[in-house]
Order: structure tokens, then C-alpha cells, then sequence
């Protein structure tokens, strides 16, 4: 392949989702984890730092929802006012869990001609603070300015040589926020709190303690499918699904917090809008028109797709390293897919590829619930 001659590459990964880890501290696993392939991940970073890889300009761009920061628990509890202070607690957490992935990282970036990006998304809202940043860097390269100075974050998208990079919930109303002014301050608090979004209070309040009950219950696409199969097959879970979503909602539109009431001021449109994601491809579409770009790169609804449009541009959606159950008929059943975009350059000209990695073969593997 002539295009491997070029020196230089970029590689787009979305929605890891990393918890507090796969085992617990008296070693039982943690149902809670929705990423498991720590190893695969390494593997991953390896081969494109040697062989055929090696010397290459390589860029990693991680757009989006890397970490879970929302469904890690602070002294047990899950607060929904997060100042800078929890969010540090957070990651530290979380990169406890998954210290062999952020080896990873330092021995990936102990080339200079590596570079990271992390593109900040729903999930990891927390990322936007700068001491939770300053930890990341740290974490990856300990007292050493160098390394990390090639390590960026970006609050909204990553733009380059006519590629958009971007997570995708700016798209939907249910889960956007602000970039540009990540902290507000409420009554009782002494220091400004992330300004969450309805999802993050949904997932939060409402979607964790499900979790606990079913641990693939945010795995399974579409959700509304599910709901009409647990009413026949789950009948108890399904009935109290739909009165703690009822009573969720009505709680938080009368709650006495203004702000918080003033997030489930929603229409039903909002609420069929998040439930069908059908907001990303005309996304997709509106900056491929409004701007120079003729490739757009989302991830954010665990989708994987291609679209290219007549005038020769294109979308892609490079999907999740989460395990994921469908129910359409034309995707049916559970599955696993580590998709990625790899951007290789011909002459300076840049052209895309939606990649899925297999990396080394096992004989055995954990099975997950």
C-alpha cells in the first residue's frame, strides 16, 4: 500500500466509556464497567507506534466520552452538583482502575513526533475543568513539559486539513452544554458546578440504579424495542421502568432547584429526537455545506456508519469499544465492534478509512453481562 510511504497518520476512537475498572477491590467484578478491552486497546497503540508505523507522525484523537465520569461514584454516593474538586476525585479514579491503558499512553507519547487529543463529550463533561487536565497530563507524562504540551483537549470539535472532528451531542438538545462556560453557581454551593445537561441528570438519577438491577440496560439499541419486549418478557422491570421515568421527570419539572427546572422545560420532540438520533447525520450534513470540510467524524450514538454524499464529501460514524445489543431486525443480537478512523496522508492530502481492530488472537476471554 503506497500510502504507507507518507509518515503520517492520524487515528479517531470514540466512546470508551473507561469506569473505575473490570474488578473490584476484593476482586469481584465490577458490573458497572462498560470497558474491557484494556489489552486490545494496548495492542492498538502498539502497532501503530512499530513495524511498518515505525518513525510516523502519528496522531491520536480521542473524540469524546473516553471516560465515564458520570457513573463513578464519590464515596459512594453519585452527586449531580460536580465541582472541580469531584471531577479530579473522579478521574484519578478512573485512571487508577485502567493504570495499564494510561502506561499505555506514556510509552506511546514518548515519541515526538506522537500526539494526543481528547475531544471532550457528554459523559465526560468533567474533562473541561483544567485541574482535571492538568491531572491527565500529569498521569501520562509525570514532570515532563515536553510530553505534555503534545497533549491538547478540545471543549468542542478538532478541525484539520478539511476533517471535522466531533462528538456529536451538541446535536441533540437533551444533551448539550455550554463549552464556553462550563461552571455556574447555585444556591448552597460555594464553588461553581458543571452545568449538566438533561442526559446527565437522566443518567445520573435515573439510569444508574437501573443499572444495578440490569447492567446492559444503556447497551441496547433501539431503547424503545426493549421497552415493548421486557413488557411481555421483563413485565414487572418494564412497568416500573416507565413509573420511575414518569416520576423521574415529574420530580425534576417541579423540583425547587430553578436550574434544574428549568432542564425539563423538554417537548416530546426533544425526547424522540434523543431516542432516534436522527439528529447526526443532518449535522453532518449542515457543516459539510456551511463549511470547507469534506469529512466530518462523529461518534456519540455508538452507530457506525458511512455516508458519502454526491458532491464527493463524507460522514462517518466511528461507533464504540462498548458492547452493544440490537434490536433491529437487520442487526440482531449483541456485538462487539472496535471501530476506529484511520487518516493517512498522500502528498499532504489527507483520506479516511473506517477501521475495525482485532488485534492479537486469544484463546479464551472473559464474558460479560
Amino acid at each position: 500500500m503506497l500510502w504507507r510511504d507518507t509518515k503520517k497518520i492520524k487515528l479517531v476512537v470514540s466512546d470508551f466509556h473507561l469506569g473505575y475498572g473490570r474488578l473490584l477491590d476484593d476482586g469481584s467484578v465490577n458490573l458497572m464497567e462498560d470497558f474491557i478491552y484494556d489489552q486490545k486497546f494496548i495492542e492498538f497503540l502498539r502497532y501503530y507506534s512499530s513495524g511498518d508505523y515505525q518513525g510516523h507522525q502519528v496522531e491520536l484523537i480521542i473524540n469524546g466520552d473516553f471516560f465515564n465520569m458520570l457513573q463513578v461514584d464519590v464515596e459512594g454516593k453519585h452527586p449531580t452538583r460536580i465541582t472541580e474538586p469531584i471531577s479530579v476525585q473522579v478521574i484519578e479514579r478512573i485512571m487508577q482502575g485502567h493504570s495499564e491503558v494510561f502506561d499505555a499512553f506514556r510509552e506511546f507519547m514518548e515519541s515526538s513526533r506522537h500526539n494526543l487529543a481528547f475531544i471532550i463529550g457528554n459523559h465526560d463533561q468533567g474533562m473541561i475543568w483544567p485541574k482535571v487536565q492538568e491531572a491527565i497530563k500529569e498521569k501520562i507524562a509525570p514532570s515532563d513539559a515536553s510530553i505534555a504540551e503534545r497533549i491538547k483537549f478540545y471543549p468542542h470539535y478538532y478541525s484539520f486539513d478539511g476533517i471535522w472532528v466531533e462528538h456529536g451531542h451538541h446535536c441533540e438538545t437533551l444533551c448539550f452544554f455550554d463549552p464556553k462556560n462550563p461552571g455556574i453557581r447555585l444556591k448552597g454551593t460555594p464553588e461553581p458546578v458543571l452545568d449538566l445537561p438533561w442526559a446527565g441528570y437522566f443518567v445520573i438519577d435515573f439510569l444508574l440504579p437501573m443499572k444495578t438491577e440490569r447492567p446492559y440496560i444503556d447497551k441496547i439499541k433501539p431503547f424503545r424495542s426493549y421497552l415493548r419486549w421486557a413488557l411481555l418478557n421483563d413485565t414487572r422491570f418494564a412497568i416500573t421502568t416507565i413509573l420511575r421515568l414518569l416520576i423521574f421527570n415529574l420530580k425534576n419539572r417541579f423540583s425547587l432547584d430553578p436550574h434544574r427546572r428549568k432542564k425539563f422545560s423538554f417537548t416530546w420532540v426533544n425526547i424522540k429526537e434523543a431516542s432516534l438520533h436522527n439528529t447526526m447525520e443532518r449535522t453532518a450534513r449542515n457543516i459539510l455545506i456551511n463549511t470547507n470540510h469534506h469529512t466530518v467524524i462523529l461518534g456519540h450514538n455508538h452507530k457506525v456508519l458511512h455516508k458519502q454524499f454526491l458532491d464527493g464529501k463524507h460522514y462517518f460514524n466511528i461507533g464504540t469499544w462498548n458492547d452493544i445489543t440490537s434490536l433491529d431486525v437487520g442487526n440482531l443480537g449483541r456485538a462487539t465492534k472496535l471501530t476506529y478512523a484511520l487518516v493517512h496522508y498522500n502528498k499532504d492530502k489527507p483520506s479516511v478509512h473506517l477501521k475495525q481492530w482485532h488485534g492479537e488472537y486469544r484463546v479464551e476471554d472473559d464474558v460479560t453481562f
